[in-house]
């Protein structure tokens, strides 16, 4: 589920949170969100025990030079709604390149692969996850991290982004 298409204003506004370092943004965009679309939201808040929140972990690199994960962010957002427990057993242990500088979709997987690790596997199992990142595009970074989740018995595995698009 995403609440906007990703256009260009919205590319302009993204990339000025993450790659600008503009947490104030961020507190500008959450507002963008109207009330009636966070009802949608309801969905996941009725699912019931057994589910968790896991935004898309950041490398320790890039989250020293940026001082924040955006996806982490979005997720205590999403969170005032939601009610659910944050799974934070979940990290980033390859630096990959930039996804939004690959173009090649097939180019965007090989990035990802092998790129994140559970670190309480045994946490994984008969549970289902939503996956709580800014936006997705072609789907690379989400669908790696399902593969690991589902590797490990995840149940269910949700996508819940700010945006998706091209």
């Amino acid at each position: 589920m995403s609440f906007f298409y990703y256009d260009n204003l919205l590319k302009k506004i993204i990339k000025k949170i993450k790659y600008r370092l503009s947490y104030e943004v961020w507190s500008e965009i959450k507002h963008l969100v109207r009330i009636e679309d966070l009802e949608k939201l309801s969905f996941f808040a009725k699912t019931g025990r057994g589910y968790y929140l896991l935004p898309v972990p950041l490398s320790e690199a890039k989250l020293k030079i940026r001082g924040f994960n955006q996806a982490k962010l979005i997720c205590q957002y999403f969170n005032k709604y939601l009610k659910l427990p944050i799974f934070d057993a979940m990290e980033k242990i390859k630096e990959t390149a930039s996804q939004a500088e690959i173009k090649d979709k097939k180019q965007r997987s090989l990035n990802q692969k092998g790129a994140f690790d559970i670190t309480e596997k045994k946490e994984v199992m008969n549970n289902n996850f939503i996956i709580i990142d800014d936006v997705v595009t072609t789907g690379a970074t989400v669908r790696e991290i399902c593969r690991l989740l589902k590797r490990y018995g995840a149940k269910k595995v949700y996508v819940l982004t700010l945006a998706k698009g091209s």
